[in-house]
């Protein structure tokens, strides 16, 4: 059961009470007592065509001009309450009510309550105790219309199936209604037109399943069996003004939007109930159009938006293109954005295992669901978890995907060039080097195990670089860190690593190839490595764990190995030998070594 069900049978029951005190007007014409047999007669000759009961507090008013109803109370075949209306206001010309027209001048309702219970068939207590529930008589309807109705903090609540009897189900609710429409009709002998109209000239309520609170709106409303023809030219939520048209069905209870909305003045947390992971704290302006695909599956364009995060959370404008469903499942079509130092915030409900927060400025566009989403980005990265905010950039193009067990995984990204802040890296994953990483390859797997072919390059500041060609793939699912390499090194700069570790006190640059495999706790190594300074073979077990580093064993042999170009301080040389051992550099406590030279 939708909105507009309840919208429909709400009305059709204002105009049945109506009728009810209209009955019974005639009474208000002689004594009180005559009054009072009138009203009862009415009042029987009403309920014998219901399903249940109306009865009446007091009464009062006037057969010729309108008359005035207190305590008009609805109730079900059980005694159950389906309505109440503590004061009823009705006007009218004699003519149309003679003339077989029910049209009202003006309508006016003080505080009503509707309590709304939807059976195990789906059939509401209000559509039993009316009789709705039936099929018709055959022949035109009647004209059946309100010049003016006046609405005043009115209440409608919908149980909807299973709530009723203590089983799983749904409650929403309308609260602190108020409405005034300058015409109501609620049936039409005209077989092309929709039977139920409004004009609106105002209307407020808040409304929860979806939550929305309508700070008030104007427009024309038309039903018709299960559809709804929205044009509001104006609607306000608590921080936006939207201009809405189109149509809402619901067939077989299922709600179904076919709408666009045009917002002058936009706030995302009016619109949360339509995507929910949509954060609160963006505001501009922007259109949307809204569209079922089925009963499970949304489709959401957003297009000329300019959105500001409050309090400096930067800024977002272009195109997203979002379907939503089936079930949790997502899907980006033609999305095209561009960020201005945009707070992570505001993504991270759609990148829940996001390991990073901050600031991003730049492009994206995405295409695809979210399993193997088509993407191109080009962004600048803040870093708001490390000191100084530092930068990080990235450009390239590939297929990720999101959300899943493996949170964010890359498949074939191509990376045209990145250039990424260590001290970000270093949060991700537990490396001791300083200074900047530039790479360009392609990447692989997900984030905690990702697989990198191409080039990498280390550099701080102005020192030598450090710059590798091959694969390297981390396992930063748990501690310690796995990490396998298969690198050509065109230059180990070893002056560039000084900083990042200062107990080489050498320098000196050497090419040569580089093999790493397993974790950090036992690290095989394999390396040939030539340089001015030396030829080198080396092989062992390394590890890096908390402030210790070192070799659980090492096995070295060296040739032409100059003392003077690693140390200027020391003399030249022409060395060659095998060196054995192992040692262990802490932080914490003197180093140790020992083996044999």
């Amino acid at each position: 059961m939708t909105w507009g069900q309840v919208v429909r049978l709400a009305a059709v029951g204002a105009a049945a009470m109506g009728g009810a005190v209209l009955g019974a007007a005639g009474a208000a014409l002689r004594t009180a007592a005559g009054r009072g047999v009138v009203v009862r007669a009415a009042l029987n000759a009403l309920n014998r065509q219901l399903d249940g009961s109306v009865t009446l507090g007091a009464f009062g008013g006037s057969f010729t001009g309108g008359l005035d109803a207190r305590d008009v109370f609805l109730s079900d075949l059980e005694g159950k309450p389906v309505a109440r209306i503590p004061r009823l206001e009705v006007r009218y010309r004699v003519r149309d009510l003679l003339g077989g027209r029910l049209v009202l001048g003006q309508l006016k309702l003080s505080h009503p309550a509707v309590q709304l219970v939807q059976d195990s068939t789906g059939a509401l207590n209000l559509e039993r105790v009316l009789r709705l529930d039936r099929p018709g008589g055959g022949g035109p309807s009647p004209l059946i219309a309100f010049r003016d109705v006046e609405i005043t903090d009115g209440t409608v609540t919908l149980l909807t199936r299973g709530e009723s009897d203590g089983a799983d189900g749904h409650q929403r609710t309308i609260e602190r209604l108020n409405a005034r429409l300058s015409y109501a009709r609620l049936s039409s002998p005209l077989s092309g037109e929709r039977p139920l109209r409004f004009e609106i000239a105002d209307l407020r309520a808040k409304m929860s399943r979806p939550a929305v609170d309508l700070r008030g709106a104007h427009g024309t409303v038309e039903i018709l069996g299960d559809s709804l023809a929205l044009d509001l030219e104006e609607a306000r939520l608590p921080g936006s003004v939207v201009r809405v048209r189109g149509a809402l069905t619901w067939p077989r209870d299922t709600l179904l939007y076919a709408l666009d909305v045009r917002a002058t003045r936009m706030a995302s947390a009016d619109f949360q109930w339509i995507v929910p992971d949509l954060k609160a704290g963006l505001a501009g302006r922007g259109h949307a159009t809204i569209r079922s695909r089925s009963g499970d599956i949304l489709q959401v364009r957003l297009t000329n938006l300019a959105l500001t995060g409050v309090g400096g959370g930067g800024g977002l404008r272009g195109t997203l293109g979002l379907v939503l469903g089936p079930g949790e499942h997502r899907t980006l079509e033609g999305t095209e954005l561009v960020a201005d130092r945009l707070d992570l915030e505001y993504v991270r409900p759609f990148l829940d295992t996001l390991p990073i927060a901050g600031r991003l400025t730049g492009r994206f566009q995405g295409e695809g669901p979210e399993e193997r989403l088509a993407a191109e980005l080009d962004w600048t990265f803040q870093d708001a978890l490390v000191p100084g905010w530092p930068r990080s950039h990235v450009a390239g193009g590939g297929v990720v995907a999101l959300g899943g067990q493996q949170g964010l995984a890359f498949h074939d990204f191509a990376v045209r060039e990145a250039r990424l802040d260590l001290g970000t890296v270093r949060r991700l994953v537990p490396l001791d080097l300083l200074g900047e990483l530039d790479a360009v390859g392609t990447l692989n797997g997900p984030w905690k195990e990702a697989e990198f072919s191409g080039t990498l390059r280390h550099r701080d500041g102005a020192l030598p670089p450090t710059v590798a060609r091959g694969v390297l793939r981390v396992d930063n699912r748990g501690d310690p860190l796995g990490l396998w390499a298969d690198l050509s090194l065109d230059s180990l700069a070893l002056e560039g690593l000084r900083p990042s570790y200062p107990v080489l006190r050498v320098g000196g640059a050497f090419g040569g190839d580089v093999r790493l495999g397993g974790y950090l706790d036992s690290l095989d190594l394999e390396a040939h490595l030539v340089g001015p300074a030396a030829e080198l073979n080396a092989q062992g077990g390394l590890f890096f764990v908390g402030s210790r580093r070192g070799a659980h064993w090492l096995d070295a042999a060296f040739a032409r190995l100059d003392l003077h170009r690693l140390d200027g301080s020391l003399p030249e040389t022409s060395l060659q030998g095998r060196l054995r051992g192992r040692a262990v550099l802490d932080t914490a406590a003197a180093a140790r070594a020992g083996g044999e030279l």
